[in-house]
């Protein structure tokens, strides 16, 4: 072979080499990039210091940063309030925001993968894209001031959003992912809106009612789930509720006063058609139920816990609130205060929202809880593939044509059939439309920012007039003395036909109009001097309008009546006494099915030691849900065993799928057994139909209670004293990832799904999201909260979960009320954005002249070819700026000259392999040096993330650096030598 054919050979192979290392750098290993990869989060300060300048601003904004992490924005005007707000929100949660606003507009696959597919089209199905883009149209033509808002904030993001695409100093999240952050719209906080009024308000049981009614047959089927629930309620509007008067005197609201309701002609009971209908198409409609409910929204239900009390039951008014999500990390909350001529409010918003969602000012407090109303309707249909049927008359569909993206940039398409009343889903010849109010445009963030501005309660009341989705339960406490609860939302009616169950699609079933706003449940100043809303059923069964069943909309009302229990047992309620509620671990089913238990053992399991055992700790149980307690965890598997072994043959028997009827602590099927347990213990209900056996209630106790034994016994021995329920019992903060590496917990805690916990399961991954407690002795209230996590989504920062032992030990913090921001942490100016750009890469800079001396010192010393090297990496690390494959080129550059100028290719290995030695090392000092602490926990997240020490992962790019250094020059020489040989 030629020695020009040896040549080019070995330059094609050198080549290749070049692709495959440029290829790893850029794929596999850009995480260990020094520049652009995961050693930025190291070098990101968090919470930011000193100036930074954003293009946007009119004015100076001044932020300081409370010894807890809580962030205080004073402004000059709302533009620059808000600009900030968005800037400081993005600046600590910017991936979970980004992710938050995928959530519900069908873009999870688009980083993901097509795993995320179904998801994907079901959200869009769901409608939650069409309604944010309505919502946005709506506020632009009818809230123009809240649309200013979205602007600024927007700004503020995207002023961050530009700095880091700069600087690369974007959260780990994205880069282990591997995609970058995008520019935010408005638009994007509107979906992180629907996401909310997704998991708050959209339900499917009416498909799973109406398949158990066809399958068993209605009068079974209510008698399972009754319109009126079984067990005691606490309803926070008295008698059948009353209507709020807007006078007031001197600030204060006055007392409720009883108006008569507007005539309603409104008839619930079934129609023939939906009894025929399920009885038909029920297998049909519970395959639909199961379809759908496999993709709903990863969430908790939405439930949460709020107390508001008032003299004289306690000295001046006390406002509770624990809104129930899942707790994750980062959380669900970003805590905030905001001050400028308009406002001066202090809460948690949500991140990619530009509110303060529950919080103060210096004369009102607010807090939420869902009011869990039924809001989604299902109705049957004759359709074909192109249009349906509805009252008689043909319609086409209005079909939306979706393109999901996917991370190689391909895109999967599809179509939802959209019909007057909402989307269309068939199996089979079985087709249902959903009609959801989630689906209706709602300007939750104008009302919020009244709200914020409130100075009274008709302040208050005016504001929330305009919100109409999802229905919250918006309890209230001002420094005036009074309380009050407004159950704000739309609430549809209907003149005939059961919501409850699929309707059919004619005149009478559809919605004909909305429960107006002074009619909707709500109280001021009860005689009761307390209001408790945590999901029970607002209002008494007489209210004339349909709200929902009982059955599994509302919470059952064992934590609420359990609340009331509490509050009722002392005649003046503390600050003390509340926080002593907002933790206690009763469980007030165990009011109902302790006792028959204990009859159960006398009766029929008397001769087991173990029973014996069983029964003398029941006894003497206080039914507290408490860690150390054994009595605890026997009673939550028992009861599991027993809503099973009573319900689930009877399912069986009539075919039913049992996976769609799940038993939790606060399952409805709980309350119906125990009320049968108690009022009805010999119900042809606890024969078993399977085998014909005829039992009663202390029977079927008794072998639940044997189930639950014989299970503790195998997992955890024979030793009742060791089956504390804190051993079974944990809290687990999941990362928003599902990375263990970024979650913690479990931690051991009491309490279960109708606690004030509200969690169900033995993993907790929800529970009160935000635990705070407002006093209005003063003006501006003092208040004390904490929610699981910190400021910060950045694992490496130390905000990322400093409030978790404190919210773990059920402790509180200060939440600190500022009046204006002296001593200033950081300072906001106007200014290009490059200034910013330039501080935050100054080390880069320190690095390069640092090189560029050394090739200076290198030159004056006549070591040419250590000069070249020192001269090819500083130029590296400024290219590295724009991506990891440039230093190559730049060092493959320089060969080429160095080759031309008749340097041999032991120079060029040499120069080459120096440069991204030192390149490597000077950023590794920067590193190592400036954030040792953060680069150790770093390596430590990455070595357990993919199972590789350390060491290893430290040295991989000093190697591949070499390495790469080495390659270049080859190929530089060849190049040159070549060129050489041919000119």
């Amino acid at each position: 072979m030629s020695k020009n054919k040896l040549t080019y050979m070995l330059l094609i192979i050198m080549l290749i080499f070049a692709v495959i290392i440029s290829f790893i750098l850029n794929s596999s290993l850009s995480l260990l990039n020094p520049i652009s990869g995961v050693w930025t989060d190291a070098a990101k300060e968090i919470p930011p210091k000193g100036v930074i300048y954003l293009p946007n601003l009119y004015d100076t904004v001044y932020v300081k940063i409370d010894k807890y992490g809580a962030y205080h924005i004073c402004a000059a005007n709302d533009h620059d309030l808000f600009l900030a707000f968005g800037y400081i929100q993005a600046y600590n949660r910017l991936w979970q925001m980004d992710l938050l606003s995928r959530l519900s507009s069908g873009r999870m696959s688009q980083i993901l993968g097509e795993s995320w597919l179904s998801y994907d089209e079901y959200q869009l199905w769901l409608g939650n894209a069409l309604t944010a883009n309505e919502t946005l149209n709506y506020v632009q033509n009818n809230d123009k001031y809240a649309y200013s808002i979205f602007e600024a904030y927007t700004e503020g993001i995207n002023d961050y959003v530009s700095q880091v695409l700069t600087t690369n100093q974007y959260s780990i999240y994205y880069k282990l992912i591997g995609y970058r952050p995008s520019y935010w719209i408005p638009l994007d906080s509107l979906y992180v809106q629907q996401y909310m009024v997704e998991g708050l308000s959209l339900t499917l049981t009416p498909l799973r009612f109406s398949a158990l009614a066809g399958a068993m047959g209605y009068e079974l089927a209510n008698q399972l789930y009754p319109y009126v629930s079984p067990v005691n309620q606490t309803f926070y509007v008295p008698g059948n509720g009353s209507l709020l008067t807007l006078l007031e005197y001197e600030g204060k609201c006055l007392s409720t006063e009883f108006i008569p309701y507007i005539p309603v002609n409104e008839d619930w009971s079934p129609l023939p058609q939906q009894i025929m209908y399920s009885q038909e198409h029920w297998k049909d409609l519970l395959a639909i139920y199961m379809y759908l409910v496999s993709n709903v929204l990863p969430s908790d239900p939405g439930h949460s816990n709020a107390i508001a009390v008032q003299s004289p039951k306690s000295e001046y008014p006390l406002l509770m609130g624990g809104p129930v999500l899942p707790t994750t990390l980062p959380s669900i909350w970003f805590q905030v205060q905001l001050i400028d001529p308009n406002y001066t409010v202090y809460g948690v918003s949500i991140p990619g929202t530009p509110v303060i969602i529950i919080g103060f000012n210096k004369y009102i407090g607010w807090t939420l809880t869902d009011v869990q109303a039924q809001m989604t309707y299902f109705y049957f249909i004759n359709a074909t593939a192109n249009g349906y049927y509805l009252n008689g008359a043909f319609y086409p569909y209005r079909q939306y044509i979706y393109y999901i993206p996917l991370p190689n940039g391909s895109s999967v398409r599809f179509i939802v059939n959209w019909t007057l009343l909402g989307p269309e889903i068939h199996y089979g010849d079985t087709y249902v439309i959903m009609n959801w109010t989630g689906d209706l445009p709602s300007d939750d963030i104008g009302v919020l920012l009244h709200i914020m501005q409130a100075r009274n309660f008709t302040d208050f009341w005016n504001a929330l007039s305009l919100w109409y989705s999802p229905p919250q339960n918006f309890v209230y406490a001002d420094v005036y003395g009074n309380i009050a609860a407004i159950s704000a939302g739309l609430y549809p009616l209907f003149n005939r036909g059961y919501p409850g169950m699929v309707l059919p699609a004619i005149n009478g079933s559809l919605i004909i109009g909305y429960i107006p706003y002074y009619e909707i449940p709500q109280t001021c100043n009860p005689s009761s001097h307390y209001i408790v809303a945590s999901n029970q059923r607002p209002i008494g069964y007489a209210y004339p309008f349909y709200i929902g069943p009982s059955w599994d909309f509302f919470s059952v009302g064992f934590r609420a009546y359990s609340q009331a229990y509490l509050l009722n047992q002392t005649n003046t309620i503390t600050p003390g006494y509340l926080m002593y509620v907002q933790w206690n671990d009763l469980d007030y089913s165990t009011k109902y099915l302790v006792p028959s238990l204990l009859i159960a053992i006398r009766m029929y399991g008397w001769n087991n030691t173990t029973m014996r055992q069983v029964y003398y700790l029941l006894s003497s149980w206080n039914g507290w849900m408490s860690a150390n307690s054994s009595a605890a965890t026997i009673y939550y598997f028992f009861v599991h065993n027993y809503v099973k072994d009573v319900i689930y043959p009877w399912l069986e028997y009539y075919g039913i799928n049992t996976s769609a009827f799940p038993v939790s602590m606060s399952s409805k099927l709980v309350a119906f057994v125990a009320n049968l347990t108690i009022n009805d213990p010999y119900s042809p209900w606890f024969n078993d139909p399977l085998t014909g056996e005829r039992r009663n209630a202390y029977m079927v106790m008794v072998l639940a209670l044997n189930q639950a034994i014989n299970y503790l016994t195998s997992i955890a021995g024979n030793n009742i004293s060791n089956w504390e329920w804190g051993r079974f019992h944990g809290h687990y903060l999941e990362s928003l990832t599902s990375l263990s590496q970024f979650s913690e917990g479990p931690f051991q805690q009491g309490g279960d799904a109708n606690t004030m916990w509200d969690s169900s399961g033995l993993n907790m991954t929800g529970g009160q999201s935000f635990t705070w407690i407002a006093i209005f002795n003063q003006s501006p209230p003092i208040a004390y909260g904490v929610f699981p996590g910190g400021e910060s989504e950045d694992p490496l920062s130390p905000y990322y979960d400093n409030y978790v032992p404190i919210y773990e030990h059920h402790e509180y913090l200060p939440l600190i009320f500022l009046l204006n921001c002296s001593n200033p942490t950081l300072v906001l100016r106007p200014g290009p954005l490059i200034l910013t750009i330039i501080e935050s890469l100054a080390w880069m800079f320190y690095i390069v002249i640092t090189l560029f001396i050394g090739s200076l010192l290198t030159y004056m010393m006549r070591f040419r070819t250590l000069q070249y090297s020192f001269l090819a990496a500083g130029i590296s690390v400024l290219t590295q700026l724009v991506n990891w494959w440039l230093p190559f080129i730049v060092v493959l550059v320089f060969s080429i000259v160095m080759t031309l100028r008749k340097y041999r290719m032991r120079n060029n290995l040499i120069m080459g392999s120096t440069a991204m030695f030192l390149v490597i090392i000077a950023e590794y000092v920067f590193y190592l040096g400036f954030h040792l602490n953060e680069s150790i926990k770093l390596l430590g997240i990455l070595s357990s993330l993919v199972g590789i020490p350390a060491i290893v992962i430290a040295a991989l790019p000093v190697l591949i650096y070499v390495f790469n250094g080495a390659v270049s020059a080859m190929l530089g020489y060849e190049l040159a030598s070549v060129v050489r040989r041919k000119y």
